[in-house]
Parts: structure tokens; C-alpha cells; sequence
């Protein structure tokens, strides 16, 4: 190959390195260009997905299923704009969420996946749990509210106590963050109400593992919400009875209903 062969050479890889580089720069840093033509930089989703074997879906398509050395499923080089997030197991019931993705920030969420046939233990009046926990669900129908405070019932903390709830004397569920740090991604707000029942609650509790989920008992049922109201609110059933009270001891939710205590495994 002679000189003048090589510095030719030499100079077309330069061309086209020079052609090349900026469109993979563009990429590479998040850039996108729109079905508008418009260019958007991209973002992400992070789910959390606590139970192995659940199926993460994006707008109807299967992005992933966990397994245990996975739980969490990151979907990146997202254009801004609303997605439907959906996960799925056999014996759950689904998980949905409507996510808006920002440029250059990735989204979080934990999905909330309850069995859709909780299993319990019932408690005899005998076993050294039974006394404790007749204390905790009495204790949460008790007001704990100070002379200048409005009524304050069923007051509790998170695992970190960071945050606590209470229902007041009109059947809204409460949410305050106490903490110094800064607020977590499943509230906008310091203090807000979660849920307004139509009927006397009977005990409210952070749900066992986990900071941003509630359990609460009304009428002749229990169920679970979330604390992020973004997109949809998820709501759902635990337990079904006759006028079921509830309360949580260290890690255990308890259940009283028609006189028979039952410890519930979540």
C-alpha cells in the first residue's frame, strides 16, 4: 500500500469518524428525535416489584418477568409522556399505574401486589400474642389527640417513624411526613388526607414491609392503599367479614371480628 494510499485512507476514517460521532453522541446522552420531529431527551422507569415471577407490562407490552435475582425492572431511553404501567401474577391481583416520564430522570414506583386469598391463623385467648394485640386494636379506636389538636384516632408510625397516620372525627385518613428528610417519591405533599370513608373506620395500619401502603378496616372489610395517588390510587381487599377491627403489633396485622382474633399473613 502506498503513502499516498494510506493518508487517504487515513482521512476518509477521519470524515466519517467526524460524520459518526455526533448522531451516536446524540444518542448515547438520552436524545431522541419524536414521530413530530421534535427532539426530546429521554427518561426512564424504575418498578419494583416485590414478588418473583410477576410479568411487568408497558402500555400492553411485556417488558419483563421478575425472578429472584431481579426484582426490579429499569425501561430507559423513554420519550416524555404518560405510560400505563400493569403488573401481573397468578394468585395477586394486578397492579396499575399511569407514570409520567420526564427527560433526563428516571420514575419510581413499587408495585403492590396483594394475594388475592390472604391466608390467617386464628389467636386463642390463651397465647401469650392474644393480650397485645386486643390492647393495640382497643388502643387505636382511643383519641389521641392533644386539647388543641383535632381528633386524632388509630395513630401510627412507619418502620423508620418518618411518617404517620391517623383518622379524624370525620372518617379522613391522614398522612404526615415528620421527618427531616426529604419526602419520598409516593407523596408531593407533607400532609394530606389519603381516603375519606362513608362509614366508621375501625383501625388503620402501615402495611407489613412496607412505607407506602396503608391497611384500613370499614363496614365489613379490610383493605389496602397506597399513599401515591399518581395516576391510579390502588385499593385493594384483604379481608372480608362481619364488622372486622385491625391493628398491627411490631410486624403482625391482627384481625377481631365477631369476637375471634386471627392473625393475617401478607
Amino acid at each position: 500500500m502506498t503513502y499516498r494510499t494510506r493518508t487517504q485512507l487515513f482521512w476518509l476514517s477521519v470524515g466519517m469518524f467526524i460524520l459518526i460521532a455526533p448522531p451516536m453522541l446524540f444518542y448515547a446522552t438520552g436524545w431522541r428525535i419524536t414521530s413530530e420531529l421534535d427532539i426530546e431527551r429521554t427518561g426512564g422507569l424504575f418498578i419494583a416489584v416485590p414478588e418473583s415471577g410477576s410479568k411487568v407490562y408497558l402500555d400492553g407490552d411485556l417488558e419483563r418477568e421478575t425472578n429472584f435475582l431481579q426484582s426490579g425492572t429499569l425501561i430507559q431511553n423513554l420519550t416524555p409522556r404518560n405510560y400505563s404501567v400493569l403488573v401481573a401474577k397468578d394468585g395477586y391481583w394486578p397492579w396499575t399505574k399511569q407514570l409520567a416520564v420526564e427527560g433526563s430522570a428516571v420514575v419510581e414506583a413499587k408495585a403492590l401486589l396483594v394475594p388475592q386469598n390472604v391466608g390467617g391463623t386464628p389467636v386463642a385467648r390463651t397465647a401469650a400474642e392474644y393480650k397485645a394485640a386486643i390492647n393495640a386494636i382497643e388502643k387505636a379506636k382511643r383519641n389521641t389527640a392533644t386539647s388543641t389538636e383535632e381528633a386524632r384516632f388509630g395513630l401510627a408510625q412507619d418502620r423508620k417513624g418518618r411518617a404517620e397516620i391517623w383518622w379524624d372525627s370525620g372518617q379522613h385518613i391522614w398522612f404526615r411526613w415528620i421527618s427531616d428528610a426529604p419526602l419520598p417519591y409516593y407523596t408531593d405533599l407533607p400532609a394530606k388526607i389519603l381516603f375519606q370513608s362513608r362509614s366508621p373506620l375501625h383501625g388503620i395500619a402501615f402495611y407489613p414491609s412496607r412505607d407506602d401502603v396503608i391497611l384500613l378496616a370499614a363496614e365489613n372489610s379490610i383493605f389496602a392503599l397506597e399513599i401515591d395517588a399518581r395516576g391510579t390510587q390502588n385499593f385493594q381487599p384483604i379481608y372480608k367479614g362481619v364488622e372486622p377491627s385491625l391493628a398491627r403489633v411490631n410486624r403482625d396485622i391482627y384481625v377481631l371480628d365477631q369476637g375471634m382474633l386471627t392473625r393475617i399473613e401478607l
